[in-house]
Protein backbone atom coordinates (compact mmCIF):
# COMPACT_ATOMS: atom_id res chain seq x y z
CA UNK A 1 0.00 0.00 0.00
CA UNK A 2 3.05 2.60 0.65
CA UNK A 3 4.65 1.62 -2.76
CA UNK A 4 1.10 2.33 -4.45
CA UNK A 5 1.02 5.94 -2.52
CA UNK A 6 4.08 6.77 -4.54
CA UNK A 7 2.91 5.08 -8.06
CA UNK A 8 0.19 7.35 -7.96
CA UNK A 9 2.37 10.78 -8.27
CA UNK A 10 5.99 9.65 -9.90
CA UNK A 11 4.35 9.07 -12.96
CA UNK A 12 2.84 12.98 -12.83
CA UNK A 13 6.02 14.67 -10.92
CA UNK A 14 6.56 16.85 -14.35
CA UNK A 15 3.24 17.97 -14.40
CA UNK A 16 3.65 18.86 -10.60
CA UNK A 17 6.72 20.82 -11.26
CA UNK A 18 5.04 22.61 -14.65
CA UNK A 19 1.95 23.61 -12.45
CA UNK A 20 4.38 24.81 -9.70
CA UNK A 21 6.12 27.04 -12.55
CA UNK A 22 2.67 28.28 -13.99
CA UNK A 23 0.78 28.76 -10.09
CA UNK A 24 4.07 29.85 -8.70
CA UNK A 25 3.85 27.71 -5.63
CA UNK A 26 7.55 27.62 -3.96
CA UNK A 27 6.15 26.05 -0.37
CA UNK A 28 3.14 23.83 -0.18
CA UNK A 29 3.54 23.53 4.21
CA UNK A 30 5.86 24.85 6.60
CA UNK A 31 9.03 22.84 6.16
CA UNK A 32 10.29 22.90 9.60
CA UNK A 33 7.64 20.89 11.33
CA UNK A 34 8.17 17.31 10.78
CA UNK A 35 6.56 16.26 13.70
CA UNK A 36 3.10 17.68 12.34
CA UNK A 37 3.36 16.56 8.77
CA UNK A 38 4.47 13.24 9.55
CA UNK A 39 2.77 12.21 12.88
CA UNK A 40 0.25 14.62 13.79
CA UNK A 41 -1.79 15.22 10.10
CA UNK A 42 -2.17 11.77 9.15
CA UNK A 43 -3.66 10.51 12.33
CA UNK A 44 -5.96 13.48 12.05
CA UNK A 45 -6.61 13.12 8.75
CA UNK A 46 -7.12 9.09 8.84
CA UNK A 47 -9.98 10.00 11.82
CA UNK A 48 -11.77 12.96 10.12
CA UNK A 49 -11.49 11.56 6.05
CA UNK A 50 -11.63 7.65 6.34
CA UNK A 51 -12.62 6.76 10.22
CA UNK A 52 -15.32 8.97 10.15
CA UNK A 53 -16.40 9.38 6.91
CA UNK A 54 -16.91 5.57 7.16
CA UNK A 55 -19.17 6.19 10.06
CA UNK A 56 -21.26 7.98 8.66
CA UNK A 57 -21.49 6.15 5.60
CA UNK A 58 -22.22 2.82 8.00
CA UNK A 59 -25.14 4.72 9.89
CA UNK A 60 -26.47 5.43 6.13
CA UNK A 61 -28.71 2.58 5.27
CA UNK A 62 -28.94 3.68 1.42
CA UNK A 63 -25.26 3.14 1.06
CA UNK A 64 -24.41 1.08 3.59
CA UNK A 65 -23.06 -1.75 1.34
CA UNK A 66 -21.93 0.67 -1.08
CA UNK A 67 -18.35 1.51 -0.35
CA UNK A 68 -17.51 3.17 -3.34
CA UNK A 69 -19.78 6.09 -2.09
CA UNK A 70 -17.57 5.62 0.92
CA UNK A 71 -14.41 5.97 -1.11
CA UNK A 72 -15.65 8.95 -3.51
CA UNK A 73 -16.57 11.25 -0.81
CA UNK A 74 -13.47 10.26 1.16
CA UNK A 75 -11.57 10.68 -1.58
CA UNK A 76 -12.32 13.95 -2.56
CA UNK A 77 -12.69 15.57 1.08
CA UNK A 78 -9.07 14.65 1.42
CA UNK A 79 -8.15 16.10 -2.23
CA UNK A 80 -10.18 19.43 -1.44
CA UNK A 81 -8.59 20.17 2.50
CA UNK A 82 -4.87 19.69 0.32
CA UNK A 83 -5.77 23.10 -1.25
CA UNK A 84 -1.72 23.87 -2.51
CA UNK A 85 -2.96 23.93 -6.00
CA UNK A 86 -4.98 22.55 -8.27
CA UNK A 87 -2.46 19.76 -8.89
CA UNK A 88 -2.60 18.93 -5.06
CA UNK A 89 -5.72 18.41 -5.10
CA UNK A 90 -5.78 16.28 -7.69
CA UNK A 91 -2.91 14.03 -6.25
CA UNK A 92 -4.69 14.57 -2.69
CA UNK A 93 -8.04 13.12 -4.24
CA UNK A 94 -6.15 10.04 -5.68
CA UNK A 95 -4.26 9.22 -2.48
CA UNK A 96 -7.33 10.15 -0.61
CA UNK A 97 -9.00 7.34 -3.05
CA UNK A 98 -5.99 5.10 -1.95
CA UNK A 99 -6.29 5.60 2.00
CA UNK A 100 -9.73 5.13 1.65
CA UNK A 101 -9.41 1.56 0.20
CA UNK A 102 -6.55 1.02 2.70
CA UNK A 103 -9.54 1.83 5.32
CA UNK A 104 -12.39 0.08 3.92
CA UNK A 105 -10.01 -3.21 2.94
CA UNK A 106 -9.37 -3.77 6.79
CA UNK A 107 -12.36 -2.19 7.79
CA UNK A 108 -14.20 -5.60 9.58
CA UNK A 109 -11.56 -4.37 12.43
CA UNK A 110 -11.55 -1.03 12.58
CA UNK A 111 -8.80 -0.16 15.11
CA UNK A 112 -6.49 -2.17 12.17
CA UNK A 113 -8.20 -0.44 9.46
CA UNK A 114 -7.41 3.20 11.01
CA UNK A 115 -3.97 2.46 12.23
CA UNK A 116 -2.45 0.87 9.05
CA UNK A 117 -4.64 3.71 7.12
CA UNK A 118 -2.63 6.24 9.21
CA UNK A 119 0.66 4.29 9.31
CA UNK A 120 1.23 4.37 5.28
CA UNK A 121 -0.23 8.26 5.17
CA UNK A 122 2.82 8.42 7.63
CA UNK A 123 5.62 6.61 5.87
CA UNK A 124 3.98 8.37 2.99
CA UNK A 125 4.51 12.09 4.20
CA UNK A 126 7.82 11.00 5.66
CA UNK A 127 9.59 10.13 2.31
CA UNK A 128 7.78 13.65 0.83
CA UNK A 129 9.41 15.50 3.76
CA UNK A 130 12.89 13.41 3.58
CA UNK A 131 13.11 14.19 -0.09
CA UNK A 132 11.96 17.74 0.45
CA UNK A 133 14.04 18.58 3.36
CA UNK A 134 17.39 17.01 1.03
CA UNK A 135 15.82 18.69 -1.99
CA UNK A 136 15.44 15.63 -4.14
CA UNK A 137 11.96 17.24 -5.09
CA UNK A 138 11.57 20.95 -5.90
CA UNK A 139 10.39 23.00 -3.00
Amino acid sequence: FYLLTFLIVIPAIPFIFIAEKIEGIKNVGPRNDYFLAIIVAPILETLIFQYGIFKIYQKIKAVTHKFHWFMWTSAILFGLSHFYSLVYIIFGIAEGFLFGYIYYFYHKNPEKAFWTTALVHCLHNSTSVLLLHFNVIAK
